[in-house]
């Protein structure tokens, strides 16, 4: 599969219409292109999106009689007498249903076009630097910027595979990116503290946005520059966790994982934290 057809059938992936053996085609290629795996998440990041923010209702039986009505009557010609273009714009936008639409049709393409400028920004930025030395002030603080919008994903995809390639030689240390169950990947960033690189991983489940900081153990020891405060040390110590429940809006859960020192930054309770990262 081409540039050309992969571009084609991004809608038909997106949908979820797409035979098995061209998805298969589709995946290999987008594998090894850059410019057409950026195409495709940018328009299912756009498809969840929309999806977030809008639902769909039924509008009553009554309502959608009386707009036909009205469209019927616009383009009548109410006997012989014909509406010319100007007295039929007129009375199309003096209908009480057509601004109110117009104006939902704007936000949603102001949208769109958003998402596609931001998506299309030079992929190999670096996360926001942290003001703190520490690692899970850092954490909360970077997932705190997600949230008001302030961090901007360099990767924006729900395949692990494409997030693992696109990070596996930007750290010093195997990437792991996990599966948790009932959530799904949004995508990731580079962050850096003084040459320290932690890889920021952003889920949705729900509602709620779950927010993974992980570092390299031996690149924060070394350099000195980044750490966790004693309690968390002595925690981890005895009991290979760590949690953060005095934090407003959020709760933190730590622990290390071969060379990696994770943390996750939900709106959950210390027991959600839990039983997500065991699922």
């Amino acid at each position: 599969m081409n540039c050309r057809e992969a571009l084609e059938y991004v809608s038909a992936v997106v949908d979820g219409e797409a035979e098995a053996e061209k998805r298969k085609e589709f995946d290999r290629h987008i594998a090894s292109c850059l410019s057409c795996r950026n195409e495709f998440e940018i328009e299912a990041m756009t498809k969840r999106v929309i999806g977030w923010k809008l639902s769909v209702t039924k509008a009553p039986d009554d309502l959608r009689m009386n707009i036909l009505q009205q469209v019927y009557t616009g383009f009548s010609t109410q006997g012989t007498e014909r509406i010319g273009v100007g007295a039929f714009v007129e009375k199309f936008l003096s209908w009480p249903f057509v601004k109110p639409a117009l104006a939902l049709g704007v936000v949603v393409i102001a949208v769109l076009v958003g998402i596609s400028i931001l998506s299309r920004r030079e992929p190999e930025r670096v996360g926001p630097a942290s003001t703190t030395t520490d690692m899970i002030d850092q954490a909360v603080e970077h997932y705190a910027n997600y949230l008001q919008g302030g961090m901007q994903l360099q990767v924006v995809s729900s395949n692990h595979d494409q997030v693992r390639t696109f990070f596996k030689d930007k750290v010093a240390y195997e990437v792991h990116i996990p599966e948790i169950g009932g959530s799904e990947l949004i995508g990731g960033v580079l962050c850096n503290h003084e040459g320290v690189k932690f890889l920021s991983l952003v889920y949705k489940r729900g509602d709620k946005v779950i927010y993974f900081y992980i570092g390299c153990s031996k690149e924060m020891k070394t350099s000195g520059k980044v750490g966790l405060c004693a309690k968390a040390e002595s925690d981890l110590q005895k009991t290979g966790w760590y949690f953060d429940t005095t934090r407003v809006n959020c709760n933190v859960a730590v622990w290390r994982e071969k060379d990696e020192v994770c943390s996750v930054v939900a709106d959950m309770k210390k027991e959600e934290l839990l039983a997500l990262l065991k699922e």
